[in-house]
């Protein structure tokens, strides 16, 4: 059996380490609700030359094109 380098033990301690963490905590995976009541919620429009275009649109065409990097 070869010795356990720096490297190794780090590595090893980081993962019983982590492994220990997910034993021990509990998980949280409920999804975050934000109430909406007094808040304008809706799609976001842009008007542009042709009409509207969805915020996710028009960002997704800005990134497409290097306008936003």
């Amino acid at each position: 059996m070869r010795p356990l380098s720096r490297r190794g033990f780090m590595s090893s301690s980081a993962a019983a380490a982590a492994g220990y963490t997910l034993a021990v905590c509990p998980l949280r995976a409920d999804a975050i609700h934000t109430d909406t009541n007094g808040l304008d919620a809706g799609m976001a429009k842009v008007k542009v030359a042709d009409g509207d275009m969805s915020w996710n649109q028009l960002i997704h065409w800005l990134k497409k094109y290097d306008v936003l990097s």
